[in-house]
């Protein structure tokens, strides 16, 4: 899915509704792996939303989706 276009804002639910992310404890996985960029945040508190412009989240699938095909094609090359 792409979000450009669609959304201003992209939000927690919106990446588990595109199936980005399972939960939250997966949405920190993917974070510091560096799969995800780090969100933004709309105050200092710890309760404060956090969210992603959606050409960050784009280009994050875009660039998981590349990662994830170069394995695909190395594991075939190698059979």
């Amino acid at each position: 899915m792409r979000f450009a276009g669609t959304v201003f804002k992209v939000f927690h639910d919106d990446l588990v509704a595109a199936n980005v992310v399972r939960n939250r404890p997966d949405q920190h996985y993917k974070i510091k792996a560096g799969i995800l960029p780090p969100p933004h945040k709309d105050g200092e508190s710890q309760r404060s939303a956090a969210w992603w412009w959606p050409e960050e989240i784009d280009a994050a699938m875009d660039r998981e989706r590349e990662r994830v095909a170069a394995i695909e094609a190395s594991k075939t090359a190698a059979e």
